[in-house]
């Protein structure tokens, strides 16, 4: 946790990366120029990861009040297939859901190309066509909502 007057960051990582290849994360310090003409120091956190098969990193960056604690859940969900009824594999495709106590979101990733009625696919039920899709599970129609074909 990383505290300072009027703000927090929590970093967490959602699960061990697998596939190949380590994820690691440092807190280091960056230039940065809060004003023109002025350069200083601030921490920063890198992330980084190697592997040889498709991967991804997903930056929740959400805000609440300092003391009130972080609302927020990230966790890893399935990703199927509903015309094959497979369950896909970590290089193929992945998602997480996000909470925050009162809503709930799933982003699915998808490491293929698209474009046929067989790479659709989804999470919980909720499916789309497309690399990048996302969904608020409040929505009853269920549909994802596709941010990079």
């Amino acid at each position: 946790m990383y505290h300072v007057i009027k703000a927090e960051a929590a970093f967490y990582r959602v699960a061990p990366w697998s596939g190949g290849g380590g994820g690691k994360m440092e807190l280091e310090e960056t230039p940065v120029s809060f004003h023109y003409n002025q350069l200083e120091y601030a921490p920063c956190v890198s992330l980084w990861r190697e592997s040889a098969l498709p991967c991804s990193m997903l930056t929740v960056a959400a805000g609440y009040e300092t003391g009130s604690g972080n609302p927020y859940t990230v966790s890893r969900v399935s990703v199927t297939s509903p015309v094959t009824g497979r369950c896909l594999k970590d290089e193929e495709a992945e998602a997480v859901r996000i909470q925050d106590g009162k809503h709930s979101w799933l982003v699915v990733l998808n490491h293929l190309e698209t474009g046929a009625d067989g790479e659709y696919i989804g999470a919980e039920g909720r499916y789309g066509l497309g690399r990048v899709m996302v969904c608020d599970e409040a929505d009853r129609e269920g549909r994802m909502t596709v941010l990079q074909w």
